[in-house]
């Protein structure tokens, strides 16, 4: 994960489809600009992530085959 400019973030990863599944990983929050290294073993299946300070703007989904 890396951040630009002068941007707080934290990344958060949850098992199925939003931020009611179970917690797999995330990152401490932070300010850009930096690098964080988020190193997992996932199961195959879907994926939610986001970012707790910007949620409408930074989400996602992840499918691990």
């Amino acid at each position: 994960i890396e951040l630009s400019g002068n941007i707080q973030m934290i990344f958060e990863l949850f098992k199925g489809n939003n931020e009611d599944g179970e917690m797999v990983g995330g990152t401490e929050i932070a300010n850009g600009p930096i690098q964080q290294k988020l190193t997992l073993t996932l199961e195959a299946g879907e994926y939610f992530y986001w970012c707790v300070v910007h949620p409408a703007t930074t989400r996602g989904r992840l499918i691990v085959e």
